[in-house]
């Protein structure tokens, strides 16, 4: 198993050819709780929360990927506000450890539940998130 942070080029290529908007998400971090609150993130399935040290960056390095039924507002607002979120926990400087100067990005790919988890077990087998 690969770890995932060596292989962000590949996995932003793979989501965009299966219709992710990668550049758009690409230019705006996760930092508060109004940048969950999007209109992208009306739709369900696939995600992964990656980080960066600037806008302008093309290097990204994948954290998580998960799967949501409901919408990503949602999903990522439960990220945001329990303890064990993925977003409260780089908020909080928990994850990842002796880092500084990254920022939260998320893609999100609108895809049936079906699809999402088979993708997701893809990724998981492929990757060490």
């Amino acid at each position: 198993m690969s770890h995932s942070e060596t292989s962000g080029p590949f996995i932003a290529y793979f989501l965009e050819k299966l219709g992710s908007s990668i550049y758009f998400d690409d230019k705006r971090p996760i930092q508060n709780m109004s940048d969950i609150d999007r209109p992208r993130y009306e739709t369900k399935g696939l995600y992964v929360f990656y980080m960066k040290n600037n806008t302008e960056s093309n290097t990204r390095y994948p954290i998580y990927v998960g799967v949501t039924g409901r919408s990503f507002y949602q999903r990522f607002y439960e990220h945001a506000t329990t303890a064990k979120g993925q977003i409260k926990k780089v908020w909080d400087g928990v994850y990842p450890q002796n880092v500084q100067g990254y920022q939260l990005y998320a893609w999100t790919l609108d895809i049936t539940h079906v699809s999402a988890k088979y993708l997701e077990s893809v990724l998981l087998e492929v990757w060490d998130f």
